[in-house]
């Protein structure tokens, strides 16, 4: 890791991680966040989770501030500052540069959101951050709802990396043919022969002829992420030998 906090960057990066439900993306949200701190940068990862928030709850933190609502209305007032952004924020145990942003409180919170304060708040966020981290949680169609997909298509434009996590089983594939997709790809939870002869290699033909994005990594099933949900720890805290740890860092590895 020492050699990522030599060669990374110095500018602010902003990340976002999309998924198709049940797909892991938070799981990878959190190890890229975990992977950053250790590399020596000062990270934030940020639940934008617009209908099901559920970092805090994979954290297990009970007592935390009304984090991204908050966030928002103060940036959107121009009054957003070091200090009371400090109070919106959940250090982490674990890291001393990396902190936490709680998402919506209730369901249905982010028809109050407006387009603007979302832009504000991460220019803000990038002056006091060197990572920021973004779980979009599952992607919303324009048709299904405009406001939110307007929300989250500004997310995706600001950010410097998009990754779209889906579960590599028909189910999973099916799901992601019905979305926007946007920037790469993230296949999780592959099996070996459950997608026929094809195996990984046609997987990478079949989701780049039919989305027109990259493959930027395949993890197979992941007997550690059941075992960092209970111990509500980032995949890579439990083992460096992780599907998902090993395939996060590959990207990491690719920004040097």
């Amino acid at each position: 890791m020492k050699k990522q906090k030599q060669h990374l960057d110095s500018e602010t990066k902003v990340t976002a991680f999309w998924g198709t439900g049940a797909s892991g993306a938070t799981a990878f949200a959190l190890e890229q966040a975990r992977q950053l701190a250790l590399a020596g940068r000062k990270t934030l990862l940020i639940d934008h989770d617009l209908v099901d928030p559920s970092l805090m709850v994979y954290l297990a933190i009970d007592n935390y501030p009304s984090g991204l609502q908050a966030g928002l209305r103060l940036a959107s007032q121009q009054r957003l500052t070091p200090a009371n952004v400090n109070d919106l924020l959940v250090p982490s145990d674990d890291f001393s540069n990396l902190s936490f942003l709680a998402g919506l409180p209730t369901e249905g919170r982010f028809r109050s959101l407006e387009l603007d304060s979302v832009e504000a708040f991460l220019e803000i966020l990038r002056s006091w951050f060197d990572e920021l981290v973004i779980d979009m949680g599952g992607l919303i169609t324009e048709s299904l709802n405009p406001h939110a997909f307007g929300l989250q298509k500004q997310i995706i434009s600001l950010s410097d990396y998009v990754y779209g996590v889906f579960r590599a089983d028909p189910e999973g594939i099916a799901k992601l043919f019905w979305l926007p997709v946007q920037g790469e790809l993230v296949a999780n939870n592959y099996r070996p022969g459950s997608l026929g002869s094809g195996g990984k290699k046609g997987l990478k033909s079949v989701i780049a002829d039919m989305t027109g994005s990259p493959l930027a990594g395949i993890a197979e099933d992941d007997d550690e992420l059941v075992l960092a949900i209970s111990k509500a720890l980032a995949v890579g805290q439990v083992s460096k030998r992780s599907q998902i740890s090993q395939l996060v860092a590959s990207l990491v590895e690719n920004r040097l």
